[in-house]
């Protein structure tokens, strides 16, 4: 089985109560796909700017990931992210987002990549913002809800 994973790809600022980590790769679609990638193979689909790094590209390049569905666009910057946790650390609280060019482009599915089952990612609290384009309604390869 193949998985699709459609998401955000961020630098993360992330603060914690024994320290600091700044520009780190993050984004819902990095976690997932590495996560997952050790199970089955992956086929990422996201967006980055021009300031993300090769070496960032390389480590996503995992076997078992493929890169074939994610888009660089050169006059923007890759999305960003700021949050701190605290305590238990059981729940993050956000300091800034920057949507950047996540909030302006839908990198679309490349076409036989198009699975026949897809699991939704959370996108950024700040998602009411997005165009309606990265909120188009249910897919036909998606099941209809039950009655």
């Amino acid at each position: 089985m193949r998985l699709l994973v459609v998401g955000s790809i961020a630098f993360d600022t992330v603060e914690g109560p024994t320290g600091r980590a700044e520009g780190a790769l993050g984004g819902s679609a990095v976690h997932f796909s590495v996560a997952a990638s050790f199970f089955t193979p992956v086929r990422l689909v996201g967006v980055v700017g021009r300031d993300f790094p090769e070496a960032y590209l390389r480590r996503l390049a995992a076997p078992n990931v493929d890169l074939a569905g994610l888009r660089r666009v050169a006059d923007g910057l890759t999305f960003r992210w700021h949050g701190a946790y605290e305590g238990r650390m059981e729940q993050a609280r956000p300091n800034a987002t920057e949507l950047t060019v996540l909030g302006s482009c839908s990198p679309p599915v490349p076409p036989p990549r198009v699975p026949r089952s897809a699991l939704p990612l959370p996108l950024p609290a700040s998602a009411h913002s997005f165009p309606h384009s990265l909120h188009p309604p249910p897919p036909p390869f998606l099941p209809p809800p039950p009655p």
